[in-house]
């Protein structure tokens, strides 16, 4: 869900031994986004101190999980 963020497991995916977060863009198939993949962005992951974005796959073996805020 869009605003949602991801949690990558640790040593996951390109993610640290201390894991990851992400900022849920959009999520498909919507926005141009293919089914099962969603757009996200990201801090620290391209460099320090830089904002990136990237579409990804919702992978379980890569994404712990992801946290929902309150409507």
């Amino acid at each position: 869900m869009p605003g949602a963020i991801g949690v990558y497991w640790p040593g996951r995916g390109g993610a640290s031994w201390v894991g990851h977060v992400v900022y849920v863009e959009a999520v498909g198939p919507n926005d141009g986004i293919p089914a099962g993949y969603f757009k996200l962005s990201e801090m620290n992951w391209d460099g320090w101190d830089r904002v990136d974005y990237r579409v990804v796959a919702n992978d379980p073996n890569v994404f712990q999980g992801f946290i929902y805020g309150h409507p």
